[in-house]
């Protein structure tokens, strides 16, 4: 039996960013392509792009730390490191501050349910809902929809970008509620249907 996809491939990652020599890089990888074989990740999914950016990444993180000679472009690569690592300590923080929250999941039905915030008097901070996709027949599509309160209020904590916030947010979303979501699954939420929906 597996661990639960978004924890084990959190696990990998961390494993990537610890790695101390080329033989410890080679394990991890062994272990990402049971993974990637296990859990049918393609070349297009955002989980192989990743770990093949890092991997990328920590093969020149490794070849600097024992002295071997780079050009100019691994030392933009090793800041690109760095922004991933402190992406990951940014997203830790989200999640541990949103974990914290009174969470209420109600309106639940056919894949869909609300998420409110029961110290807001049980306000929607997210919709998730299937929707059909308009492209492509008897496909559905699902689709996040976050109140803007509450990336404001992440933004302000943390000193975040607006996109570097949402995607913290989804991230946190996933895990809590076993969903594969990106911002390409996120819409923002119409508040002015919302209120209309609380006075009917």
């Amino acid at each position: 039996m597996y661990m639960n996809k978004r924890l084990h491939y959190a696990e990998l990652i961390k494993k990537l960013l610890s790695c101390e020599n080329r033989i410890q890089l080679s394990d991890v990888v062994k272990e990402i392509n049971e993974f990637n074989k296990n859990y049918f990740i393609t070349q297009n999914s955002e989980e192989f792009k990743k770990f093949e950016t890092v991997i990328g990444l920590m093969k020149i993180k490794l070849r600097h730390k024992h002295g071997i000679t780079e050009s100019k472009n691994y030392l933009i690569s090793e800041n690109q490191l760095k922004l991933i690592v402190e992406n990951n300590r940014m997203d830790t923080l989200v999640s541990q501050y949103l974990n914290s929250q009174d969470w209420y999941t109600w309106d639940i039905g056919d894949g869909e349910f609300n998420v409110a915030d029961n110290d807001r008097n049980d306000k929607n901070l997210f919709w998730f809902r299937k929707r059909f996709s308009s492209t492509v027949p008897d496909y559905e599509v699902d689709v996040l929809y976050i109140n803007d309160y509450l990336v404001t209020k992440i933004i302000k904590l943390f000193g975040m970008e607006n996109n570097t916030a949402i995607e913290s947010i989804i991230n946190w979303f996933n895990q809590e509620y076993d969903t594969e979501l990106t911002i390409d699954n996120f819409e923002w939420m119409e508040t002015d249907e919302e209120e209309e929906e609380y006075e009917n």
